[in-house]
This record gives C-alpha cells, structure tokens and sequence, in this order.
C-alpha cells in the first residue's frame, strides 16, 4: 500500500519551471512533501517505497504545518461521495492545442506535389501521412490539458466548488479527493481558521494535505 502514498505525491508536485524546485518531491527531517505553490502534501518517509532527495532550498512544509496547528481551529466535515458528484458536475473540455499534430498543425491535410513526364508541377490536398488525417498526435502529447467552465467574468472563465464557507478550484478539491478515495477514507474532515481565510488542512492517519481556498470571485 505504501506505493499509492508515492503515486501521491506525484499528484501534487509542480510543473513550473520558474520554480523548478517545486516539481520533485522533497525530504526534510524524516517527513517529504510535495507542492505547486497551491496544495501540499506532508508523508513520513518510512510510508514509503521510493527513495528521495534533500533540497534546502525547498519550502519548510512541516512548519507551514505547525504553525497552522498553533492557534484554535474550525472544521467541517464532507462526505467524498457527495464531493465526487460535485467534481463530475465540472464542465471539462479538452484543450485539442496540446494534440495538434506538428506536421500538418492541426489541420489533418498537407499539399502534396507531384512532377509529370513533362516537368509540369502539379499539387493537391490528401491526409497527412503522420495523423491520418486527424489532426492529432497522440504519441507527442499523451495527456490532455483540462479546461474548467463556469461563470465569466471580465475575460476569465472562473469555477469554484463551495464547502461550506469555504470556495476551492476543482483541481486543488480533486487532489484532496484522490488521497480521500486512494487511502479508503468515506469523509473528509477540513480544518480552517475562521478570521484567517487561505489554509485548509486535512488529516489522513500520517498524511497530512493543505489546500489553499479561494477568495469567492463572484462578489468581485
């Protein structure tokens, strides 16, 4: 079982490369953590199966933690399958940029040429050879990129999920849910600061994950 604990870390490490820190799991005193700037998760190193490096200059996650835990918290507790409804409710669309195909840019047709016996050049349009005709390459990009719908506002499109008080962007709340169903929990308690609004910490036996929340973009 230890392995699923290293499947999620992976979950929550960084793709920035301005932050290029970020996107490896860390260990530090015993305890590695992984984050995007957005969600962090916290496992003792004996509850896993894979070995990790030390880099002193990652963020200290254990004392992000602790100093959490020092002042008197608020809590609500949510039932994961009822969230599951709420996550499958997103509007996903897949963003087919990712999967153009290169040598024919997406449009799934090239101009082929041909010279007859009198060196005239002619030229028509058939299927690109490398997508079929797809206009897609899946071999370049396996995954899709995910796109949320919801309300518009000003040129953005914004979407949260309430908890509560409590507002969340569905990938951070979707990250939190797959430690929930990944670690056999049916309900996930969040813990909060009530006159401080931003970090939210669940607790799975030795695993701990914080979730930063979002400022509700509709009273803006």
């Amino acid at each position: 079982m230890n392995a699923i604990n290293d499947f999620l870390l992976n979950l929550f490490t960084g793709n920035d490369e301005l932050r290029p820190n970020m996107m490896f799991p860390n260990l530090r005193d015993g305890i590695v953590s992984a984050s995007d700037g957005y969600v962090l998760i916290c496992i003792p190193e004996n509850e896993l199966t894979l070995k990790y490096n030390t880099n002193e200059q990652y963020p200290n996650s254990a004392k992000l933690f602790s100093d959490f835990e020092t002042e008197p918290l608020s809590s609500i507790k949510v039932n994961v399958e009822t969230l599951a409804k709420e996550l499958t409710k997103c509007r996903l669309e897949v963003d087919k940029l990712l999967l153009k195909c290169k040598e024919c840019n997406g449009s799934g047709n090239v101009e082929w040429e041909y010279k007859d016996n009198n060196l005239e050049t002619h030229y028509a349009q058939h299927d690109c050879p490398l997508c079929d005709g797809a206009g897609t390459d899946e071999k370049n990009h396996p995954f899709a990129r995910i796109r949320l719908l919801s309300f518009e506002k000003d040129v953005d499109t914004i979407f949260q999920i309430k908890i509560g008080d409590l507002y969340f962007h569905p990938f951070q709340i979707y990250r939190l849910f797959m430690v929930a169903i990944l670690k056999g929990y049916k309900e996930i308690e969040i813990f909060y600061k009530k006159h401080e609004y931003g970090k939210n910490v669940s607790y799975f036996g030795n695993i701990k994950v914080l979730v930063m929340a979002m400022l509700n973009e509709q009273d803006y």
